[in-house]
């Protein structure tokens, strides 16, 4: 099949051929091998980085490709994924020099053919395309119109580094609420959709039907190339390092139900392939990760507070998974403040955010910027070790240190009034030469050993119950 493609004037010393043979790659089956190299390469991208040296990409093994749906998949604000896929297709750009120089010199339609090349499907089909749609108003669903603003001037801009009275740009600041998804898309490169269309197998005019859709400008265009990048989906039927994730045995059978469906590529269409997939997902969520299109965002500080909560929860008969809770450990109560400022802006999710007592700055400032659906959860006791009563506390700790091997048992007389636990703690360790002591390592003793509800310290039941309440549940 042969293609055209409208590359704007290139740099000094570049060039971008206009006319290119599509190429797929099967994992593992080689297009065409460097001289010398064993690398299987993908050829035929239509992109070259220098005169003579046409651009080639190395074919993705399956471990490969698995990172890539994954990337597809996480729950990550659209300027950020975008990002990472494209680390991903510069990662499998053979040449040192143009792996370090190409990327930056296309426009997003051109990132998005080498991204089809390497990761895409050979031929497009209507479940595959029904899906990708699916997941991308999944996204919209999550993410505020902001953060797909800020995607979509990010990626119109491209190598042309445009101002505000770039047509392009002043459309996308405007709004876009009455743009076509051929002007958003031209924004993006694509100058030609009907023409962009038919790459993925001629079918301009159904594609028409994402203007049915009602979304907003960057929304719309966000929606309308994931019509158009299509990654291989279908890979996930097949044996690979996917095979004991829930998430692929979810979307494989989300491919077999649109299959069965028959359903076209229609605004009538994707609203049945949506009822369809949110059936289904109510019927497997139980089974699948919490990141996995979350419900709520439960931000911590550390991976201490990551494994407890979860565990306390279960204990209580919540399990986090199952109700679509992502737990997200910033690393520290500063990050924790970073990161929810980001979130609350660029996310439409509650967001539940836990700080340790001692985090006064950072506590009053989420307290401040919190939106009606979030909620701030201070542990009254200080850290997540001293929420424990004493005698509980001490039982545990030398659990832990006895099934560690690491020493006599710590006595009460040990740990001073007043004295914060990991204070003490990091001092008894290292005056046994332990270094510092392992929070994550006293946290799994901690989970081994409480499992019933009513040894659910008093701070971590009321933080399940808010995040019950948030979601609409209720507890026992």
């Amino acid at each position: 099949m042969r293609c055209c493609l409208e590359i704007s004037k290139p740099r000094s010393g570049w060039y971008h051929d206009s006319v290119f043979t599509e190429a797929k790659a099967f994992i593992g089956v080689p297009y065409k091998k460097e001289r010398g190299d064993d690398t299987p390469a993908i050829t035929g991208s239509g992109v070259a980085w220098a005169e003579g040296e046409p651009l080639k990409l190395k074919a993705p093994t399956a471990e490969q490709l698995w990172s890539c749906l994954k990337r597809c998949l996480s729950f990550e604000e659209p300027v950020a994924r975008s990002a990472r896929l494209r680390d991903l297709i510069k990662r499998h750009i053979l040449h040192p020099i143009a792996r370090s120089r190409t990327l930056g010199s296309l426009c997003q339609a051109e990132q998005d053919r080498l991204f089809k090349l390497a990761f895409g499907m050979a031929e497009a089909a209507v479940p595959a395309q029904l899906l990708s749609i699916v997941l991308a108003l999944e996204d919209v669903s999550r993410f505020s119109g902001q953060a797909f603003d800020r995607w979509l001037v990010a990626a119109a801009r491209g190598r042309r580094r445009g101002t505000a009275a770039d047509p392009c740009l002043s459309l996308i600041a405007g709004g876009g609420r009455t743009a076509t998804v051929a002007s958003l898309m031209a924004a993006l490169g694509y100058s030609d959709w009907a023409r962009a269309a038919a790459t993925v197998g001629d079918r301009s005019a159904e594609l028409s039907c994402l203007d049915e859709l009602e979304l907003g400008g960057a929304q719309a265009a966000w929606v309308a190339r994931a019509a158009l990048l299509l990654p291989d989906w279908g890979q996930l039927r097949l044996e690979g390092p996917w095979s004991s994730d829930s998430r692929a045995g979810f979307l494989v059978a989300c491919l077999d139900a649109l299959e069965r469906a028959n359903l076209s590529l229609s605004a009538i269409g994707i609203e049945r392939a949506q009822k369809i997939f949110l059936s289904m997902l109510g019927q497997r969520r139980a089974a699948l990760p919490g990141s996995f299109l979350p419900a709520l965002i439960l931000l911590v500080e550390g991976p201490t507070e990551a494994l407890l909560l979860p565990h306390f929860a279960r204990c209580l008969g919540f399990d986090l998974d199952a109700h679509a809770v992502m737990v997200v450990a910033a690393g520290g109560a500063n990050q924790v403040l970073r990161r929810f400022l980001d979130l609350r802006v660029l996310t439409t999710l509650p967001i539940a955010v836990v700080l340790d007592g001692d985090a006064r700055e950072p506590s009053t400032l989420i307290a401040e910027a919190l939106r009606k659906e979030d909620r701030l959860h201070i542990l009254s006791a200080g850290e997540i070790e001293d929420v424990f009563d004493q005698p509980v506390f001490l039982s545990l700790l030398n659990d832990y240190l006895r099934t560690g091997r690491l020493g006599m048992p710590v006595q009460p007389a040990d740990l001073q009034v007043g004295e914060p636990r990991t204070g003490a703690l990091n001092r008894i360790w290292r005056k046994r030469g332990l270094g510092d002591f392992d929070k994550i390592g006293f946290a799994r003793t901690v989970a081994e050993k409480l499992t019933k509800p009513v040894q659910v310290p008093a701070d971590l039941r009321a933080i399940v119950r808010s995040l019950q309440a948030i979601l609409g549940e209720s507890i026992g």
